[in-house]
């Protein structure tokens, strides 16, 4: 999750218009400055979505708090085409939505 943060604050901070300073912080963000909540199990347990809390900054000048929504998922093991059809069914919707957040709404 630590990791997940430190890819997606920059971009908040550059959609926000957050200054570089916040952004140099990024690098000593450890797992006491994340919080994550789950808000709700997807999938039959095969997927959960999570909010995340993170404290950016130094505790001198004050800290920010960013919050971002995270989907996580696990996808079935196994070859798609011996998968059960709810299982497929559900690995498909994934591959769809990915796409979408990858290709379309990346922007």
């Amino acid at each position: 999750i630590v990791l997940f943060a430190k890819e997606c604050l920059p971009k908040i901070f550059q959609d926000e218009g957050i200054n570089d300073s916040s952004a140099s912080s990024l690098s000593a963000i450890s797992t006491n400055d994340v919080t994550i909540r789950q808000l709700c199990r997807l999938w039959g347990g095969k997927g959960y979505i999570y909010k995340i809390t993170v404290q950016v900054g130094d505790e001198n000048k004050g800290k920010q708090s960013f919050t971002f929504v995270m989907k996580h998922i696990a996808e079935p093991p196994g070859a798609y085409d011996t998968l059960p059809l709810g299982d497929r069914r559900k690995a498909l919707s994934y591959h769809v939505e990915a796409n979408f957040y990858r290709h379309l709404a990346s922007d």
